[in-house]
């Protein structure tokens, strides 16, 4: 009985070792596809290389294309850069969010507001105008708001960042 499970344990690394050199497959690639099965290329590049995109950020600045920003600003992935006229968390209103989804042809998908050095959430009232309008509101610290609204925007998606820089 040993002797028959030995043996079919060699013939199961044997079969294994014939199939990774089996003439079938294509071994130059990290995935194995059966011949003759088309293979599809894949492409690495940035998905909107012409966006808009946050460059660097610093105590108290954020950069946008290389310019160094030195206040609160409003950017959506239409390209627009605007002041903000919020410099600080404690002066929020619900005026510096409603006039937000106005800012692009067709409305954000979200919008990203950034909420200074440390993480802060705007109370309920001031965002209940986005929520009205079917806009989705996330908060985040303004360094976080910012490498997500990078990654939205390459992705093709209508977003704005509202972020608040200094404080």
């Amino acid at each position: 009985m040993d002797e028959k499970r030995g043996s079919r344990r060699r013939d199961a690394i044997f079969d294994a070792a014939r199939a990774q050199t089996s003439p079938q497959f294509d071994h130059s690639s990290i995935c194995a596809l059966p011949r003759g099965h088309p293979a599809k290329s894949m492409k690495f590049h940035a998905d909107k290389p012409d966006a808009i995109s946050i460059t660097a950020i610093g105590e108290g600045w954020v950069a946008i294309g290389g310019e160094r920003h030195h206040s609160s600003l409003i950017l959506t992935s239409s390209g627009q850069v605007q002041p903000w006229d919020c410099e600080r968390f404690e002066t929020l209103q619900g005026d510096h969010f409603e006039s937000l989804p106005s800012l692009m042809p067709e409305p954000p998908e979200l919008v990203l507001f950034g909420s200074g050095q440390r993480l802060r959430f705007a109370h309920p009232s001031l965002t209940k105008s986005l929520i009205n309008a079917r806009v989705g509101v996330e908060t985040m610290d303004t360094a976080a708001a910012c490498r997500t609204f990078n990654i939205l925007v390459a992705e093709g998606r209508r977003v704005i960042a509202a972020l608040i820089i200094g404080d």
